[in-house]
């Protein structure tokens, strides 16, 4: 199985855990081993600033790729999911409740 994110955003905080509004980053992750739910994982990212201490990444959507059990010698058929709280959850990172 293949996980693959796309254009989710990062959000940069400074040492006192402020956000920083001007450094807002969109990224994407792409790896052979899912990320399962709940799992946490750390990426290294280029900040916009120097007093950007760390970042969060609040993902939009998920494609990834499943085998079909019916059809094992096809390979695996993309899907996508999206998470349905995206937005109050990029809102909350922000501060924004």
């Amino acid at each position: 199985m293949r996980s693959t994110d796309h254009r989710s955003p990062v959000l940069f905080f400074d040492a006192d855990g402020v956000f920083l509004p001007d450094t807002k980053a969109e990224s994407g992750y792409s790896d052979i081993s899912p990320i399962k739910p709940g799992e946490t994982i750390e990426l290294s990212i280029m900040a916009p600033t120097d007093k950007a201490a760390s970042g969060k990444w609040i993902i939009s959507e998920v494609v990834y790729e499943k085998q079909d059990p019916k059809f094992k010698e096809y390979g695996g058929l993309a899907y996508k999911w999206e998470n349905p709280k995206f937005e109050a959850d990029l809102a909350a990172a922000q501060g924004n409740k």
